[in-house]
């Protein structure tokens, strides 16, 4: 068969998960979607901004490289966008990524890392946790090897929402400098609300560290897919050498462009994200069931033994509720984790898993 000859090995090997087919017309509460809609006041200003340019014409992102620059404070030389995140990290891995290379990287991670290092024939290297639920990346950074190319820091991490505090990351950066060694601080779910702040300001320190961001969960706009690499700018010189053409489209620099402008919408739409953490962290407590908050737009929520795991995702489907099932291994067995939802979301969301817990 011809595919056998001209498709390479390792692409062979590459299993990638279809989307769910139909989704709209369920409550989606496994991806950490923004499930509350945006306001009418900022669609029609978008709408309003659109021209007969935005489709028949390459984008210009000047505008927008200088709007985000300002808000993050760093020039735009240090900034690269992207078609969301998993752009944004696959210029890493196109531009500094060799065979056999090592990515040192938590047990729990963004799974397009997987992806990325069977397409470019490198090698994860898990961190496990501690039972403080702490990654133990000092303990692999203690026998550190040459092969190591890059080390990863999901802050917060996307599965599991711990953090690790911007101190330790400077450690960790200092450290892998010396030895050459990239450091990837992955802050896709770091809200701009937290106590745990962002390591761009380290980049002007540290030449070997980059951070991934996006407008997925902050603030929500994940069908924009607009992402974006803030690092040293001679690092960012070189990974800008495998982006595209262009790194987003018109439409999407727009809804960004419309972002940045528009504070308040990032605001408003977190607060009632804490409202609703509030309300399902206070049923949990009620209800004796164990909970763990996180930095993220979600909630991990632990089914107990003598509940069946397997039937919680059936009978969430039948409600017309999408979740993940719980994990299955290690320390993390049995914890749930559940997107933010609006009011009425959640509440049927408890409603139903009330009737299976009790």
């Amino acid at each position: 068969m011809i595919y056998s000859k001209i498709i390479k090995n390792n692409i062979k090997d590459v299993v990638r998960i279809d989307n769910e087919k139909t989704r709209d017309s369920y409550i989606c509460l496994d991806k950490n979607e923004r499930r509350y809609s945006l306001d009418d006041f900022y669609i029609n200003k978008y709408k309003n901004a659109i021209t007969s340019s935005h489709f028949s014409n390459y984008s210009n992102l000047e505008s927008s490289y200088e709007k985000l620059s300002y808000i993050l404070n760093v020039s735009r030389d240090e900034l690269l966008l992207s078609y969301g995140a998993d752009m944004a990290i696959r210029y890493a891995y196109e531009a500094c990524i060799n065979e056999n290379d090592i990515i040192v990287i938590p047990k729990y991670h963004y799974k397009m890392h997987d992806i990325y290092s069977q397409i470019f024939n490198a090698k994860l290297c898990l961190v496990d946790l501690n039972e403080r639920w702490e990654f133990k990346i000092d303990e692999v950074l203690s026998s550190i090897s040459s092969k190591i190319k890059m080390v990863v820091i999901e802050n917060p991490n996307g599965t599991l929402g711990n953090t690790c505090t911007v101190e330790q990351i400077k450690c960790w950066a200092k450290f892998l400098q010396k030895k050459d060694i990239l450091l990837m601080v992955d802050e896709v779910y770091l809200l701009p609300d937290t106590n745990n702040g962002s390591t761009i300001s380290l980049i002007k320190d540290f030449n070997n560290l980059i951070v991934v961001r996006s407008f997925s969960k902050y603030p929500g706009l994940a069908g924009a897919r607009i992402g974006y690499l803030a690092g040293n700018k001679y690092l960012i010189k070189h990974l800008a050498k495998v982006k595209p053409v262009l790194e987003i489209n018109h439409l999407a620099a727009l809804a960004m462009d419309l972002a940045l402008e528009n504070p308040e919408m990032i605001h408003s739409y977190f607060e009632e994200i804490n409202i609703i953490k509030k309300y399902i962290k206070r049923w949990c407590s009620n209800s004796n069931v164990k909970y763990r908050d996180t930095q993220g737009n979600f909630v991990l929520i632990y089914i107990e033994e003598n509940v069946r795991t397997e039937n919680i995702v059936e009978v969430m489907r039948d409600n017309n509720i999408l979740i993940k099932k719980p994990f299955e291994d290690d320390i993390v067995r049995r914890w749930l984790r559940v997107s933010i939802g609006t009011k009425d979301e959640m509440e049927k969301f408890i409603k139903i898993l009330s009737s299976i817990l009790f």
